[in-house]
């Protein structure tokens, strides 16, 4: 798994492989560094993610709480359709900002 910080108006992290319990405190370091530096709006790029497990979606979470807590937002794009599934499934897609259809 890789994560890459764009910064900008708003903040991309593009998030690259699989993101499990072995690899999803990289995602999760990389959301809350973002935020720690004083990072606005984030966004989560998952093009490029071609697994996501609950341990991924803990640390999404946990980073939107985050991101609430320092009066911003983080939300998600461009999931592959498993992932996407993944979320929509597990009922989080709407609090990430992805359509729940």
């Amino acid at each position: 798994m890789e994560a890459h910080i764009e910064p900008g108006d708003v903040t991309v992290i593009r998030v690259a492989g699989e993101v499990d319990m072995d690899t999803h405190v990289e995602m999760e370091d990389a959301i809350l560094g973002a935020l720690r530096s004083g990072a606005g709006p984030l966004v989560v790029d998952l093009a490029e993610v071609s697994f996501l497990d609950s341990s991924g979606i803990r640390a999404l979470l946990h980073g939107r709480e985050a991101a609430i807590g320092r009066g911003t937002t983080l939300t998600v794009r461009s999931p592959q359709p498993i992932v996407a599934n993944v979320l929509r499934l597990t009922n989080v897609a709407g609090l990430l900002g992805l359509s729940s259809s």
